[in-house]
């Protein structure tokens, strides 16, 4: 047969949830979900070490984890006020239901485009007044 591995693949996820339950395929799906946030993680920390100056590098990289852990601790806050006000599952479906529109800040932006990282950029050139004056020599 010449199926494609992701043809495959979702054949046995159908498989594995029709012979061991829905438990199995939730874990099946958590662990591929993990797999694929390792490599997520690898190429954003590789482009942007290759985008990056080096000089700002330890900036990006520490908004970038201020902003990822803040966000943590602001949907927790959310999480347990919701959950005491409304509910256990009515909070679920609540924060659940944003997430099923994420796709399309891909589907919308710039991003969602392109199909290669861009490369590093260069020294930005120089416009000022002196930038057409002969170098002293």
């Amino acid at each position: 047969m010449s199926e494609t591995p992701r043809r495959r693949g979702a054949f046995h996820l159908f498989v594995v949830a029709l012979v061991c339950g829905t438990s199995a395929l939730f874990f099946n799906t958590a662990c591929h979900a993990y797999v694929w946030r390792v490599r997520a993680n690898v190429v954003v920390g590789t482009f942007r070490q290759t985008y990056c100056p080096p000089r700002l590098l330890g900036r990006v990289s520490s908004a970038s984890m201020a902003t990822n852990q803040g966000t943590i601790a602001i949907g927790s806050a959310l999480g347990g006020f919701l959950g005491s006000a409304i509910g256990t599952r009515p909070t679920l479906w609540v924060l659940t239901a944003p997430l099923a529109l994420t796709w399309l800040l891909l589907a919308l932006s710039p991003a969602g485009k392109t199909r290669e990282l861009p490369l590093a950029p260069g020294p930005a050139p120089h416009t000022g007044p002196a930038a057409d004056a002969p170098s002293p020599a």
